[in-house]
């Protein structure tokens, strides 16, 4: 029985009011769901084959009429006989016609479909138009992980992941036969899958149907977005990659310029002493390192803000909190104050950071936006903090950005006076401390700037190594001072020659080529080169360094350890390490000369010397007073203003 449903007088639907089995069963409709739904619903194409309006007639006329289905391969014929109840309700009266047999080339036509739709190795089902399974075969089942009595009959979008809200678009599938979709749908045993669902239009039993190709795209799915994913992280700690970091940073600047943000603060964090502890302990044990920080980081991290690692040991943290961005900076800070314990050892790291931050339209007429400047400026600010040593934070300011103009203008120029000579060699006279007798010199280098006149090392020795320009900065030095002194050995003096060598230039592998070439090119004899090293560049790389140094050794060079005492020496590297000469740092001599204490500290450092077989040589000797007192400890060579300005040729020191 059929009602009704009106709409502004005018009969729009029926609802399907009372439904017998054998009428579900000869109508095809779904067990037990079919009552309460509309004509439109159970039969969509209803409007289009003219039963909606044939009933819609009877109600409006009250004449019953009869009409014949007729039939098909999996229905017999139907006669209907519609009429109208006093209630004005609609009675539709069934009566099969006797079954037809099917015909040769029908039976062959449905076998022929039947292997198919078993056979395909896609899953495939048979819906209504309104969404009930009518058909199913077994890969689809397996794809589901559901028995065809839990599947045929009810509507497929039930197996869809609740969460899920993707449907399939009806209209373009009515108007052009086919539509498509991809949806996540959730398997027998609860596991969900992806599948790509190609739908296409057809006529089945004089009914439309909707065929149904399902693919299952979960691995191809996972896959994209595992790609995706990499492309976006850092594969070693999980965190956000440097990409991923700047479009985070444009998108919140963005937001800054158009007055939807009231500002962005850009953290920009560096670990300190990473690079002694990935070179002692090995990389395996730094990579642990670096993924520990970054568990204590994100612990620390706000969570609408984004932390990256940027690669090496370097980190960024963009938080829309900008107001309290340094008070961040040194909550990081804290967190990786404890320490790490890797292979058993304990190890410390600190963090220095440098803090750009971005708050509304900007005085100093800067692009708000641009998010390479505020890149560039928190780098500028991690470098302060880390190499003045004004604190573990330090926030970018206008005077930072003219100290990073000046050290650009300074690297520019110190690469232009490589290419044009600039650079000058002078040399300062060691000598022995009872007779003052010449040993030898210590070469010195020197910039002849174009504008700024002669510029001492302090000028310029910061910018070299921050640029890796001091590797070829010593080169330089190295073969001119090889030079100079076998100039000064053809006029029949004698002597040694000491150059400084960089950590960086120790580390570079190439000082054992770089020594030989500029022996060679000069005629000196190895061994009156001596090549001082410092303290830092032993801790930094020691076994790299031991190696090198007693290769150079072994040729005949002498190595020198400079800025004894005010390193991290101890007895255990110098009697490892190929050393002949300890070169006493002057805050020793200095205090010598006034206090007792520092006195016996002088002596204990000279007969430490003495006691390995090393010569001792204290420098900055400016006064008769400091002269007496490293006598008086027993070094064995002095070197100091007192006893001999540095000149730009090797010369005899005034008497």
């Amino acid at each position: 029985m059929w009602r009704p449903v009106a709409s502004d007088g005018r009969v729009v639907d029926f609802l399907l009011h009372e439904v017998d089995e054998g009428a579900e069963r000869l109508l095809a409709l779904p067990s037990g769901v079919a009552a309460g739904q509309r004509m439109t619903v159970l039969f969509p194409d209803s409007v289009l084959d003219g039963r909606l309006p044939a009933f819609r007639a009877v109600v409006e006329t009250g004449r019953p009429f009869r009409l014949t289905r007729p039939s098909t391969p999996t229905r017999p014929e139907l006669s209907l006989a519609v009429s109208r109840t006093p209630d004005g309700d609609v009675v539709v009266e069934l009566e099969p016609e006797g079954e037809r047999p099917a015909s040769p080339a029908e039976v062959r036509d449905a076998r022929r479909w039947q292997r198919l739709f078993d056979d395909t190795p896609l899953g495939v089902c048979v819906v209504t138009l309104d969404g009930y399974v009518v058909e199913v075969n077994r890969v689809l089942l397996a794809m589901l992980d559901r028995p065809a009595e839990q599947v045929v009959g009810a509507l497929f979008h039930s197996f869809a992941a609740p969460d899920d809200v993707t449907r399939m678009d009806r209209e373009r599938l009515l108007r052009t036969g086919h539509a498509t979709m991809q949806k996540r749908y959730r398997r027998g045993d609860g596991r969900e899958l992806w599948l790509r669902v190609a739908a296409s239009l057809v006529v089945e039993d004089g009914e439309h149907r909707v065929l149904s190709i399902c693919e299952d795209v979960t691995e191809a799915r996972r896959a994209r977005a595992q790609l995706a994913h990499r492309a976006e992280h850092d594969p070693l700690t999980g965190l956000p990659n440097r990409e991923r970091l700047r479009r985070r940073l444009r998108s919140l600047l963005e937001d800054v310029r158009a007055g939807d943000s009231d500002g962005v603060g850009l953290l920009f964090l560096d670990l300190d002493r990473f690079k002694v502890i990935n070179d002692s302990l090995g990389h395996a044990a730094g990579d642990r390192l670096l993924r520990e920080v970054a568990v204590r980081l994100q612990r620390a991290t706000p969570p609408d803000d984004l932390l990256s690692r940027l690669g090496g040991d370097e980190f960024a943290l963009v938080t829309r909190d900008s107001r309290h961005a340094a008070a961040l900076a040194q909550r990081l800070v804290a967190v990786l104050e404890a320490p790490f314990t890797l292979d058993g050892r304990e190890v410390t790291v600190g963090a220095s950071i440098g803090v750009s931050v971005r708050e509304g339209p900007d005085r100093a007429g800067r692009d708000v936006a641009d998010e390479h400047a505020v890149l560039r400026e928190a780098d500028t600010a991690m470098y302060a903090a880390k190499r003045t040593g004004e604190g573990p934070v330090v926030v970018f300011e206008d005077t930072l950005r003219r100290r990073a103009v000046a050290r650009l203008e300074d690297e520019q120029g110190l690469r232009r006076a490589l290419q044009r000579d600039e650079l000058r060699v002078h040399y300062q006279p060691i000598v022995r401390s009872h007779d003052l007798h010449l040993s030898g010199f210590e070469a010195l280098v020197r910039w002849q700037h174009p504008e700024r006149g002669l510029l001492a090392p302090g000028a310029f020795l910061s910018t070299a190594e921050e640029t890796g320009l001091v590797v070829p900065l010593g080169q330089h030095v190295l073969r001119e001072a090889c030079r100079a002194l076998a100039a000064w050995h053809r006029t029949g003096a004698h002597g040694r020659m000491s150059v400084n060598v960089s950590a960086q230039h120790l580390a570079t592998g190439t000082l054992g080529t770089d020594v030989e070439q500029a022996l060679s090119a000069s005629g000196l004899q190895p061994q009156d080169l001596v090549l001082e090293i410092t303290e830092q560049a032993l801790v930094v790389s020691h076994e790299k360094a031991a190696a090198v140094l007693a290769e150079l050794r072994e040729r005949g060079c002498h190595v020198a350890l400079d800025d004894f005492g005010t390193g991290y020496s101890s007895l255990a590297y110098l009697r490892r390490l190929p050393v002949d000469v300890l070169k006493i740092d002057r805050t020793f001599v200095t205090g010598a000369a006034t206090a007792s204490d520092d006195g016996r500290l002088l002596s204990a450092m000279t007969a430490l010397g003495a006691s390995l077989g090393l010569r001792t040589v204290v420098e900055g000797i400016e006064t008769d007073a400091e002269l007496q007192a490293a006598r008086a400890a027993g070094a064995t060579h002095v070197q100091g203003y007192l006893l001999g300005r540095p000149l730009p040729e090797p010369a005899q020191p005034p008497a």
